[in-house]
Order: structure tokens, then C-alpha cells, then sequence
């Protein structure tokens, strides 16, 4: 798992010292550190085109390819072999001779196919020569078509970016480039071309005209001209003088209609939602300009076959509402379709994803989503929405009275009782202070609980804490200049608040701080770019430096990982650790495959021993584990020590470890709530270091053991040591 690893201390103000392993560009991931799958994709992002031989329109999303039945419009998925990542966002071009998608991937200096039979694969197009440049920056906002005449992709212009100081630029480009696959290795050139090629600019758009073997350049860089550049003999650039009016090319598409042999141009309104509807009829060097519609949508594909404009929309109002009309080029007519809600979250940026043991779910609770009415943002109720262990959404409709629309609640997963509970948040009043419950049986059911000594929100984190099966509320109070942290617990055996006055000195709060609940150790942990800090919850809550932050370019959601008990999360794209050594260790991780496109919270899934990079927006992805990464060596304990079981809460099996500092008789046994002791699971001498023991949540009769809380209690002769464990349904 080691790639050359370098010492990294960074010393910074007041001497605190921050011990970390900095790794050098590995060469490639490996699946030691994990490896990055798509678990669910999200609505029908991606790229239209349409098969003309099946008669069907293909949508291939980041990970999954829908086909639509070009006739009825109705959709099925199809099942891809490989995962169909690599081609999410580039810029892709349908090679009709192989019935394949082809990805330009400048940013990684790659091509990457997606075959269309009715078995989907993916993979990486080895090439040879130079293509679009990728260094320093990589070649974006380019044109790019398919040459079936030649066998070969044609790249025009693009823009790259320098960072140059003082004064950094775009630099923007009119050259041509081809990947020929007529031979052998398919080969990049720049195409050598004459005449008069358009200016150099970003964001043009290109078609392929097989009846007059060109490609017809429109638009780009605030232009709405028309070059066309000749693909038999020696490639020539021609000016196209067109009519006006004509349409803007600010983010519109271009399509070939091959029953007149013309170029269509959906969309184009500068400024405004692009909906207008264009077409270019050209005789030698001049063209006609004939506007369609002027809104309506804004097209994704042409079905040939129909002669019809195909467009997959959602609506501005809910992002998540989704359908397909058409536009009928004879009649000038649009058609309404199938309109349907697309099976994904929506998450105003204030929602909440928990992990349930109990079913394997994660579930997305919002107490509101702002809405679009007319101009103007309204709050709306908020959202409960389901995601299964296979990566399906599913929407849920809460029975009760719910609370109101808010943001910045707190909301913890209540194991025991099978529910979410609510705290606080600000309304169109405050901030308040109420206490909600959120029954998880069936769709959910809202109720209000009746909590005593209830305090005020005002901010920051919220965690369960199973070892006393209660919430923990880091509040926000005022001290002079700074904010510092006040500590309540809600009980839920009385459903009783309590204020906490832990020892030490409480930290200042510091906006994006990332909170943890250390499960073995009992503690909360607040981490930060400039500090870190534990809270221990027992035997008396105190304050701790933990004498580490979080380092440059790590910054993101962490989640605890109680298989190799670490910490692991951090940006986009990236993943960290941090080991719960004293002092802890940060070091980045490098999984094999293809990593997210976006995160907005992590979830670890604890009967998978996966992790969950959550979107609302985008796909959803995991990483999986072939086994825990190993931490760094410690030193044999001074003292016996007992861990916290894991998973906690616990479905099935139960982990527990613990340590001797000294070979001797040790025994560990389960007891109920009431002191009844459930089962002994250790009874033996044991030699000193690290040992473990597995609890199959049976009793001592064999009978399995119902839901609830439990102690275990470690005896070693000089030290009895006892911690609590969940168990659900």
C-alpha cells in the first residue's frame, strides 16, 4: 500500500505539531486502499442519441444507459457489463459504423467507449500521436463530430486555461484535430486544412453533413457565424454568409436533419432558458435562417425517422420532475409525452442522510426545499427519501403532524427505537427548540415528544451516543468575542435534557468543522484546518486537544470506520484517513476505479462494510474494502482496555476487542439492562496484547436475544471495564 512514503511534520502557531504521512504521485491505485463503484445514477443526465437501425433513442447517464422506445417513448434500462463511468462528462461523438458512443477526455489525456448492443460495455481507447493539448491545462469547451466517411473524430477550437502570473488567461484555439481509426492504433494529427478558418474561440458547435461530406461550424465565442470545412481531398474552411434574424449560440445544440439535408439548432436564447428552435438551409456559400419555434424545450436528439425533434426536460420548479416531449418539424407542433418524477432526492443543502442498521437503508430527511413561484423562492415541506443496499430511491410520505419548515436541525438515527429524531432548527421565528420523532415503520409516521428542560437551539452538531442511549447537542453560546460550545444530553429513557459542564477548555467553533462519534472511545470529535479536538463523554465529559487538524486539501465529510477503525472521508474525488493513534495519523488513500463527481455527506454501511458518497444531484458511489487498511504500530498498553463492539448498533455478529498489558485470567460477560446476565463469552487465561471476541447475539441457552441496549463488562482480576452495545432488529 506504500508508494514511497515521506515524513510530513507541519509545525504551526502556538507549537502545536502535526504528524502525517504525505505520499508521493503514485504510479496507479491500488485496491488495498479500496475500490470506487456507482451506486445509483441520477435522472437521465447525460447523452442523447438516436439508433436509427432499432428504431429506439439511447440515454447513457454517468453509470446506467435507458432505452426508449422511439414509437411509444417508453423507457427500459439496460444492463451495462462494465461500469459505464468513464464516459461522465466529456465530451462525447456516435460512431455510427461500430454503434458506440466515443469519449473525448482531455482533462486525462484519454478515450473512452461505450459499445450500444443490448449488452453495454465500457473501456479505454488506446491511442497513439498528439491530440488536444492536456498540459498544463487541459483543451475544454471544444466541437467535436464524427467523420464517417473517413473513419475519424474532428476536435475545432477550445479554450485552455493559464494560469499565469500575474495576469492569468484563456487561451482559445481554431485548430482542427482528427483521431483517425481507419488503420491500426488509432491515431491523433492536427488536420492540416486551408482556407480561412473561423476565429479562435470556446463553445462552438458542430455537425457532420454526410450528403455534402463536410462539417458545419456555428457559433462560439459570442459569435453566430457559419464556417464549413470540406472532408473529401485537401480540407478547406468556407465562410457561410447567412440571412438574419438568426439564432444566438449561447448553449445551444446542433443536429442534422438528414430528410432536407440542413442543420437545426435547438436552443440559443442568450441569457435566458434556451428554447428556440433553428434551421440552416445552405446553396453553395450562403444560407437561410428558418426559426421553428420560439419556445417550447429544448431538444436532446433528432429522430430521423419521424422527422421530430426528441427533448428529455425537467421541471425548472422540482429538478427531480422529468419527461420527454416532441417537436414535429413538418407541422411545427410540439407533442407532450410521458412526464414522470425522476427517483431521486432533492436536497436544498440542508438535508440529513443516516445510516439504519435495522433494514441496511440510508435515508435523505429534508425539513424543506425551496420552490420557484413565479420570480421569487419560497420554502417548501421538505422531503423523506430512502436509499436501498442496491442503490434505489425510494420516496416516502410520513403519516402526522410534521414540523415545520426549517433549516439546521439536528437529526440523529435513534437505533433502538427504530426512528429519526429532530432537534431544533430555525424557522420563519427562530430558532427553536422542540424535539420531533420520525417512526421509520413503513412510510414514517411525524409525532412531537414531550421533552423535559428543553433548551433553545443555536446551532452546531448533534450525535447519538448508544453507550447511554441518548443525543448529545453541541450548542453555540456567545463568550465575549468568540462562540464557544454548550453541551446538552436528551435522555430517552425520560426523554429528560440535562446540561453538561464538561471539564477543560471548551474550543472556539469554527465554521465547516467536521463532527465524529468515536464509538470505542466514547467521544465526539471536532476537526477542523487550524484545530482538533475531543469531547469524552466518560466517566466525566472533558475537553482534549487532539493535537492534530485537518491537513491542506482534506478538508470534506468524515465518517468513523469501524471495521479498521479509522476515520475516512474528506473532498470530492479525494480520500483520507485518520488513524485514533495518540497522536492520530493522517494519510491519503488512492482506490482503484473511477471516483465521484460530487459529495455532499459519507455514510459508512456497517453490514456491507462499504462507503457511501452521497449526492443528491448527482451519482451515488461507494468504495469497497478488501480488507482494513493496516494502522500504524502502537505500543503494548499500560492497562487493560475494552473497545467499543462494532458494528454498534448490530444487526447479527458483534465484535468486541480489548487489550492486557499482562498474560492472566480474564473473563467478559453480557448482561441486560436489569443486571441479568445474558451470556458469558470469555472465561480463559489469555497471554498480553490485543485479543478479540465475537458475540453471534445468542444467549447462554442459544436462544437469539431480542432488540435492545446491553452492557459487557471485561474483569481482569485488578480492572473490571464496561461499555454498552445496540442491538436491532
Amino acid at each position: 500500500m506504500r508508494w514511497g512514503i515521506l515524513p510530513l511534520v507541519l509545525a504551526l502557531s502556538g507549537g502545536l505539531v502535526v504528524h502525517a504521512e504525505a505520499l508521493s504521485p503514485p504510479d496507479g491505485a491500488t485496491s488495498a486502499d479500496g475500490t470506487w463503484s456507482p451506486l445509483t445514477s441520477y435522472g437521465y443526465v447525460g447523452t442523447a442519441v438516436y439508433d436509427s437501425s432499432s428504431d429506439r433513442v439511447l440515454l447513457v447517464s454517468f453509470d446506467r444507459i435507458w432505452a426508449w422506445d422511439a414509437a411509444g417513448l417508453n423507457s427500459t434500462e439496460l444492463r451495462p457489463v462494465t461500469d459505464l463511468v468513464p464516459g461522465g462528462g466529456r465530451t462525447s461523438v456516435y460512431d455510427p459504423i461500430q454503434n458506440r458512443l466515443i469519449y473525448i477526455d482531455p482533462a486525462n489525456n484519454a478515450v473512452w467507449q461505450v459499445t450500444l448492443g443490448e449488452n453495454p460495455t465500457a473501456s479505454q481507447i488506446m491511442t497513439a500521436g498528439f491530440g488536444p493539448p492536456s498540459e498544463p491545462s487541459y483543451l475544454e469547451a471544444f466541437a467535436a463530430v464524427f467523420d464517417a466517411g473517413n473513419n475519424r473524430i474532428l476536435v475545432f477550437g477550445g479554450s485552455q486555461f493559464c494560469a499565469c502570473s500575474p495576469n492569468p488567461f484563456y487561451y482559445y484555439y481554431n485548430a482542427t484535430w482528427a483521431l483517425d481509426f481507419s488503420a491500426g492504433t488509432p491515431t491523433w494529427s492536427v488536420l492540416a486544412t486551408s482556407g480561412s478558418p473561423p476565429s479562435p474561440r470556446a463553445g462552438a458547435n458542430a455537425i457532420y453533413d454526410p450528403l455534402n461530406r463536410r462539417m458545419l461550424v456555428f457559433g462560439g465565442g459570442g459569435e453566430n457565424d457559419v464556417y464549413s470545412l470540406s472532408l473529401t481531398g485537401t480540407p478547406t474552411w468556407q465562410f457561410i454568409a447567412t440571412s438574419t434574424p438568426k439564432p444566438s449560440s449561447s448553449r445551444a445544440r446542433a443536429l442534422f436533419r438528414p430528410s432536407q439535408g440542413t442543420m437545426v439548432i435547438a436552443g440559443g436564447i442568450a441569457g435566458v432558458v434556451p428554447d428556440d428552435i433553428w434551421e440552416l438551409t445552405t446553396t453553395g456559400t450562403s444560407g437561410t435562417w428558418t426559426q421553428h419555434a420560439a419556445s417550447g424545450g429544448s431538444p436532446d436528439v433528432l429522430d430521423t425517422r419521424r422527422d421530430r425533434l426528441v427533448d428529455f426536460y425537467s421541471v425548472f420548479t422540482d429538478p427531480r420532475s422529468s419527461g420527454v416531449q416532441t417537436f414535429d418539424l413538418v407541422s411545427n407542433a410540439w407533442t407532450a409525452g410521458l412526464q414522470q418524477a425522476s427517483p431521486t432526492p432533492m436536497n436544498s443543502g440542508d438535508g440529513r442522510y443516516l445510516y439504519d442498521a435495522q433494514s441496511g437503508n440510508i435515508f435523505m430527511l429534508s425539513l424543506l426545499h425551496w420552490i420557484l413561484a413565479g420570480s421569487t423562492s419560497i420554502p417548501g415541506p421538505g422531503e423523506l427519501w430512502s436509499l436501498s443496499p442496491s442503490g434505489s430511491w425510494a420516496r416516502l410520505q410520513p403519516g402526522g403532524t410534521r414540523p415545520s419548515p426549517r433549516g439546521f436541525s439536528k437529526m440523529i438515527l435513534d437505533p433502538i427505537r427504530h426512528r429519526i429524531v429532530v432537534y431544533g432548527g430555525a424557522d420563519s421565528t427562530g430558532w427553536r427548540g422542540d424535539v420531533w420523532a420520525l417512526d421509520l415503520a413503513g412510510a414514517g409516521t411525524w409525532s412531537q415528544l414531550a421533552a423535559i428542560d428543553t433548551p433553545t437551539d443555536s446551532g452546531s452538531a448533534a450525535v447519538y451516543d448508544p453507550a447511554d442511549d441518548r443525543m448529545i447537542v453541541l450548542r453555540l453560546v456567545q463568550r465575549g468575542s468568540e462562540a464557544v460550545f454548550d453541551v446538552w444530553a436528551l435522555s430517552f429513557a425520560n426523554l429528560t435534557w440535562s446540561h453538561q459542564q464538561p471539564m477543560g477548555t471548551p474550543p472556539v467553533a469554527r465554521p465547516g468543522a467536521v463532527y465524529v462519534y468515536d464509538p470505542p472511545r466514547h467521544r465526539i470529535l471536532m476537526l477542523a484546518s487550524d484545530a482538533g479536538y475531543a469531547l469524552r463523554l466518560s466517566p466525566e465529559p472533558t475537553w482534549t486537544n487532539l493535537q492534530t487538524v485537518i491537513p491542506t486539501g482534506a478538508m470534506g465529510p468524515y465518517v468513523y470506520d469501524p471495521v479498521a477503525d479509522r476515520l475516512i472521508g474528506g473532498p470530492t474525488g479525494a480520500l483520507w484517513q485518520m488513524t485514533l493513534t495518540d497522536p492520530p495519523v493522517w494519510q491519503q488513500l488512492h482506490p482503484t476505479g473511477v471516483r465521484d463527481t460530487y459529495r455532499e455527506a459519507l455514510v459508512f454501511d456497517t453490514d456491507l462494510g462499504r462507503l457511501v458518497s452521497l449526492s443528491s444531484s448527482l451519482p451515488n458511489w461507494i468504495v469497497t474494502f478488501g480488507s482494513p487498511v493496516s494502522a500504524p504500530s502502537v505500543s503494548p498498553p499500560v492497562e487493560a482496555a475494552l473497545a467499543q463492539s462494532v458494528p454498534n448498533p448490530a444487526t447479527n455478529d458483534a465484535t468486541i476487542r480489548f487489550a492486557l498489558p499482562v498474560s492472566g485470567r480474564v473473563e467478559m460477560t453480557l448482561f441486560d439492562l436489569a443486571g441479568r446476565r445474558v451470556r458469558r463469552l470469555v472465561d480463559a487465561t489469555l497471554p498480553a496484547g490485543s485479543h478479540s471476541v465475537i458475540w453471534d447475539r445468542r444467549d447462554d441457552a442459544g436462544a437469539r436475544v431480542p432488540p435492545g441496549v446491553y452492557a459487557y463488562a471485561l474483569h481482569t482480576g485488578t480492572r473490571r471495564l464496561v461499555r454498552r452495545m445496540v442491538v436491532v432488529q
